[in-house]
């Protein structure tokens, strides 16, 4: 049987957005049983609260953001997949401002964080969902699919992007847990192309983004940075998907397959999954 964890003491973090370039303290406190991973927005009157689960998904480009009322959080993908993989189910996230501190780009810093937090096992079963049926997503040229698997949670991600981007095609291929996940997908950055850049500069977003916390390509290399990784793109993919999965109501077990995907495509997975789950749950509870 696995046990859901909290952290055994609170730790603090501060940065800048991401896309909105304000700055943000953010602290992670421990949290009781079956509580799940919430986020409180402490600049906010009444300090409003935002479950990280499936019915506060908001759809925003180029992130995950969640909403509830007036309170938002945005880019919030990188936090949880770390809390994920060190197997931190339970965790309430004050936040200063709506948006995660951006940090280098990657989830190396939130794993340092969880690890000097210290997770702690608590006295209840985690709660987990074993996908038992095929899920897909197909959209443009990208496709994202969770099949069966017997334990876990296994990400397959082809990276072929059509202009060669970053040194071109890369497979990754990782079964989620702690070790893997801080040396093998953590560090791995957000990246981009300079004409995304441009264009997402323009409509108001990656304001505090720079060469240190991006990765920028021009068409011929990395701007002014290089690469932890050869195939640094393909694993920061796995770490978006693994932040935009853990939203599920429950610790999914799946074999997730993907290309040319983003967010939309992820979350838009993580509802068919939602459905699956709940059909489930109905049955169970209403036998015969």
């Amino acid at each position: 049987m696995q046990f859901q964890h909290s952290i055994r003491r609170p730790v603090a973090l501060e940065g800048v957005g991401i896309h909105t370039g304000h700055p943000v303290r953010m602290r992670l406190l421990p949290a009781p049983v079956d509580t799940g991973r919430v986020f409180r927005r402490v600049d906010l009157p009444t300090e409003p609260t935002v479950p990280a689960g499936p019915g506060s998904v908001s759809r925003q480009p180029r992130r995950t953001a969640l909403c509830q009322g007036v309170a938002e959080v945005h880019t919030c993908e990188h936090l949880l997949a770390a809390a994920f993989a060190l197997g931190v189910d339970n965790l309430v996230i004050e936040l200063d401002a709506a948006e995660v501190p951006g940090c280098d780009g990657s989830a190396r810093d939130f794993v340092a964080l969880l690890e000097c937090a210290e997770p702690v096992a608590q006295d209840a079963p985690r709660r987990e969902f074993r996908l038992d049926r095929v899920c897909s997503v197909v959209r443009d040229r990208g496709s994202i699919i969770a099949l069966p698997f017997q334990t876990g949670l296994r990400v397959s991600y082809v990276y072929a992007p059509a202009d060669g981007a970053f040194g071109g095609p890369a497979v990754v291929d990782v079964e989620v847990d702690a070790k893997r996940f801080v040396q093998e997908i953590a560090p791995a950055r957000t990246f981009v192309t300079l004409q995304e850049a441009t264009i997402a500069r323009a409509a108001g977003l990656g304001l505090g983004a720079d060469y240190d916390n991006t990765l920028v390509w021009d068409g011929q290399g990395v701007l002014y940075n290089s690469l932890r990784f050869d195939d640094e793109p393909a694993r920061h993919k796995t770490l978006d998907i693994i932040g935009d999965l853990s939203l599920a109501s429950r610790r999914i077990n799946a074999h997730i397959v993907a290309h040319g995907t983003g967010h939309w495509e992820n979350l838009a997975l993580l509802a068919k999954i939602e459905a699956v789950i709940a059909a489930s749950e109905d049955i169970a509870g209403h036998p015969g």
